[in-house]
Parts: structure tokens; C-alpha cells; sequence
């Protein structure tokens, strides 16, 4: 397909992009609001109880982080009918992906109870395993409504609708802040009454989104079952995007198990600056949802030229973000660090050497999101997938266990390690958008067919 010129100029996408950008990352603050909330309200219960959560919320985080990245397959489908003007195609694949979250959830569920049961094997004590297994039992039924509400989600912002998003995670936390305090505090529930709070929540989350979705109008014109070939087009552009999150969940996994062994000042310095780089990095999440859908509709109509300068410009925005966060931690470091361990001078001084190496990576972190976020408007997952396993798993766990345990870096070391495997997949997921821009975008489909 031949690049037509679009109309409009760069004063036209900037606001279009900050603007779907803006409530992503705001509702991205607005799901660590909740684990925040969480971590306060079970914390002034017992530390066994906030352990169980803490432990249990990892747990959760890495079987479902795959299910999320499923649904996310068909924001690249979405985006480009929605860019050739066919909405109906567009609910179409809404439908397609709701299916697939739905099948999805079974196994995760059984994986889930599944891995309830072995956390006595991972060397905890028997109180706090059986307290994260409370944790993973309730959280259970939220498996299914998470998996349905990104894919709601994924479909709003393909289509330009993110402020729907920010209203359903708004919401949540005032439902999350209520439910924890009356379940946690007043009926005595703890760990179990966090793992319901959090379940309801994302009911909640999806009936806002799902309202908002079918306010475009009806998904498709007459009732659709699954289609089977429609479900694997969904399926294969999702699954990468699944194992990338896992991938990333667990590169940083493993690097605070490491640190861990360090002991509990180190794990503590550790904790503060992973939480405020994690802050920040919503927004590169924004800005690689804008990415993903601006690059997508212009695909679907037919602007490749446009796809690619759209692509180039939510990168520099997000690189530009991360980077102004980086200066941030860079100068003021040890004032920032201090507001959570005031009266820890050794957790102040690694938290903030922590944060300045956070600073040197931001750019980075920031370039490589939007990077894939671009990637999959054009419909490219798997090269995001590929490279962060590489990177991450080849160049950066190698290079810190050198420095952190080779050279006696410590934790320092560790964290030089992630920033080599986040600055090696920037480079290269700029350059792979770099060739695609080309001339190899095109659309994933041909002109839909009548439904």
C-alpha cells in the first residue's frame, strides 16, 4: 500500500498524543495507588499479614501478567480498522479478544491455586505461606474480571477512548480504599480481605469499561460466536506480548531475590528506588499506549508516513518524560529517599545512589517502552518479546551478577546490570521500528469483510 499524505500537521499530533497518553498514565498511578492502599491498611494489622500480601501479590503478579498480554493482542487490529474507518471490524476484534481473555483465565486460575499450594516449598515459614495462599484464593475470582477489562481497555484506547480508563481505575480505589478498611479493619479479614477488595475492584473496573465500550454502540450487529481463526490472529499477536511482560516481571524478580541475600538494608534501598523508578515509568506505559494506537490508526488509513513520524515522535515525547524524571532523581536523590526512611541513614544512602543510577537508565526505559508500544500499532510483537528476553536474560543478568558479585558492587552493581539489558533493548526496538518505517508498515489485515 502506497503512503498518502495526512492531513494535519505536528502541532495536531503532539495534542493527540498527550492527550490519549495523559489518562494512561494517571490510570497506570492509579492501579500502584491500590497496592499502596493495600500495603497502609494490612500493615497496621501484623507484618505477617502485609508479608502474605506482599507475597502473594508477587505471586499473582507473574501468573497474570501473561493474561494481560494476551488481551493487548488485539489493540494492533482494533487500532488500524478503527484507522480505515471500519468500527464495526474494530468491535469485532473486541469481541475476538474478549473471547480469548476469557478462555485464557481458566488455566491461569488453576495455575494460580496451583501455585497457592506450592509456597510452602519456596522456604517460607508455614504462617506466611498459608497467609499468601488466603491472599491467592481470593484474589482468584479477579482473575477473570482483569483479563476481560484489558481487553475493554486495550479496545478504548485503540479506538482514542482513554479517559473511560482513567474514570474505571478512579473508581476502583475509592471501592479498594472502602472494602480494605471495612474488611481488613472492621471485620478482621486481613491478607483475605485484601485479596477481596482487589477482586471486586477489577469487577468493578470492568463493568465501567465494558458500559463505556458499548456506548460506541452494539459490538457487532447480530450475536458472533468465536471465530477460530480470528481467536489464533488474536492469540498470535498476544502471545508475545504475555511472555515480554513475564519476561520483564521476572528479570526484576530475580534481581530483588538476589539483593535480598544482601541482607535488609540493601533490600530496603533496593525497594524505595525500584517504587519510585516504577512511579515514573507510567508514563513511558502512557505514552506507549498513545504509541500503539496514533501508529495503528494511521496504518489502518493508509498514512504510513505519518505511522512513522507519529512512531518517532512518541518516542522522543516518552524518552523526553523519563528523562526529566531522571534529572529529578539525579539532583535530588538523597531529599527523596529520606521522605521514606528518615531515620535510616544506610537505606537513605543506598536508596539514593540507587535513584541516580535510575536516572543514567530512565531515558532509556523510556525509549524501549514506547519502542514496542509503536511496535505493536504496526503490528510487530514479536520483536519487543525477543529482544527483552536476550537483552534482559544474556546482556543484563550477566553483567550484574559480574559487577554485584564479580567486582563487589553490591546492590549498585545489580542495578548497573539492569540499566546495560534496558539500554540494549532501547537501541535495538528503536532501530527495528527504524526499518519497519521504511517502507514495511502495513496494515495486518486486508479491508474487512461485510459482518
Amino acid at each position: 500500500m502506497e503512503a498518502r499524505s495526512a492531513p494535519g500537521a505536528w502541532s495536531d499530533e503532539i495534542p493527540e498524543l498527550l492527550r490519549l497518553a495523559g489518562p494512561m498514565m494517571l490510570a497506570q498511578g492509579g492501579l500502584m495507588t491500590m497496592g499502596m492502599v493495600d500495603t497502609f491498611v494490612v500493615g497496621r494489622v501484623s507484618p505477617l499479614e502485609m508479608g502474605g500480601v506482599a507475597l502473594g501479590n508477587s505471586v499473582a503478579s507473574l501468573v497474570t501478567v501473561f493474561g494481560v498480554g494476551l488481551a493487548l493482542g488485539l489493540e494492533p487490529l482494533a487500532s488500524q480498522a478503527h484507522g480505515a474507518g471500519e468500527a464495526i471490524r474494530a468491535r469485532h476484534w473486541l469481541l475476538q479478544g474478549l473471547w480469548l481473555s476469557g478462555f485464557a483465565a481458566v488455566p491461569l486460575v488453576l495455575l494460580l491455586l496451583v501455585s497457592a499450594q506450592l509456597l510452602p516449598y519456596l522456604g517460607v515459614s508455614e504462617a506466611l505461606a498459608d497467609r499468601a495462599a488466603v491472599y491467592l484464593y481470593a484474589r482468584t475470582p479477579g482473575v477473570f474480571a482483569n483479563g476481560l477489562y484489558v481487553a475493554y481497555r486495550a479496545y478504548l484506547s485503540s479506538v482514542g477512548r482513554t479517559r473511560p480508563v482513567l474514570v474505571a481505575v478512579l473508581s476502583a480505589n475509592v471501592l479498594n480504599a472502602f472494602l480494605d478498611w471495612y474488611l481488613v479493619m472492621e471485620l478482621g479479614l486481613g491478607a483475605a480481605g485484601v485479596g477481596v477488595a482487589t477482586s471486586l475492584s477489577w469487577f468493578l473496573m470492568l463493568g465501567i469499561a465494558a458500559y463505556a465500550a458499548r456506548a460506541d454502540g452494539p459490538i457487532t450487529q447480530r450475536p458472533e460466536p468465536p471465530v477460530a481463526a480470528d481467536l489464533r490472529r488474536v492469540f498470535g499477536l498476544g502471545w508475545p506480548i504475555g511472555l515480554h511482560f513475564t519476561v520483564e516481571v521476572g528479570i526484576f524478580a530475580l534481581v530483588s531475590m538476589l539483593i535480598a541475600r544482601l541482607g535488609e538494608v540493601e533490600l530496603s534501598g533496593h525497594n524505595i528506588a525500584l517504587m519510585l523508578a516504577s512511579l515514573t515509568f507510567m508514563a513511558a506505559v502512557g505514552f506507549a499506549v498513545a504509541a500503539t494506537a496514533r501508529v495503528g490508526h494511521h496504518v489502518g488509513a493508509g498514512d504510513t508516513a505519518w505511522a512513522r513520524r507519529t512512531g518517532f515522535l512518541a518516542i522522543g515525547l516518552g524518552g523526553a518524560f523519563m528523562g526529566a524524571c531522571g534529572l529529578t532523581f539525579f539532583f535530588f536523590a538523597e531529599p527523596i529517599t529520606r521522605l521514606f526512611a528518615p531515620s535510616e541513614p544506610e537505606v537513605v544512602a543506598i536508596g539514593a545512589r540507587l535513584l541516580r543510577i535510575a536516572a543514567v537508565f530512565s531515558v532509556c526505559d523510556g525509549v524501549q517502552a514506547v519502542s514496542a508500544g509503536a511496535l505493536r500499532g504496526a503490528g510487530d510483537t514479536k520483536w519487543p518479546f525477543y529482544v527483552n528476553t536476550g537483552a534482559h536474560w544474556f546482556i543484563g543478568l550477566p553483567v550484574a551478577l559480574w559487577l554485584g558479585y564479580g567486582l563487589g558492587w553490591s546492590t549498585a552493581g545489580f542495578w548497573w546490570g539492569l540499566t546495560a539489558g534496558l539500554t540494549a533493548v532501547a537501541v535495538i526496538l528503536l532501530a527495528r521500528f527504524a526499518y519497519l518505517a521504511r517502507g514495511s508498515l502495513r496494515r495486518l489485515e486486508d479491508p474487512a469483510p461485510s459482518l
